[in-house]
């Protein structure tokens, strides 16, 4: 019972992690495209290499009636496969990089100067920002 407990309590949302700054600002949409970015040239260069390769083994080792070479013939076969499916896989961390790179420029945290009077004095202080542009 027990254990089934657990299983459960693992699937909830933890609301105690949150990184540090500001949830959605516009360094953590930047940094998260890049990342996103970097992953999906990596696939995309990866899966190429790969079915570059499987391609040029395939077709030194594959011959129509002769079975002698089945089996790398098949093994290379199959690195291309897993290179085409590596470069669709990069597809959608590009579209996910841009979808990021445009919600950082619609929002960005700044602070502005305001006037405030304590007393008798007028003080200068910070007040933080979160702006959003909306295009029309």
């Amino acid at each position: 019972m027990i254990f089934c407990l657990v299983l459960l309590m693992l699937g909830f949302q933890s609301f105690s992690q949150i990184s540090p700054g500001l949830a959605g600002s516009r360094e953590q949409y930047l940094k998260k495209s890049k990342n996103q970015n970097t992953v999906g040239w990596v696939l995309l260069a990866g899966g190429t290499a790969m079915a570059v390769v499987g391609a040029v083994g395939f077709g030194r080792n594959f011959e129509l009636f002769d079975d002698t070479n089945d089996r790398k013939a098949d093994l290379y076969g199959k690195v291309v496969v897993a290179g085409i499916a590596a470069d669709l896989i990069s597809i959608p961390f590009f579209i996910a990089s841009g979808k990021n790179a445009r919600r950082a420029a619609r929002v960005d945290v700044s602070s502005i100067r305001r006037l405030e009077q304590r007393g008798n004095s007028i003080y200068y202080t910070q007040l933080a920002v979160l702006s959003v542009k909306i295009p029309f």
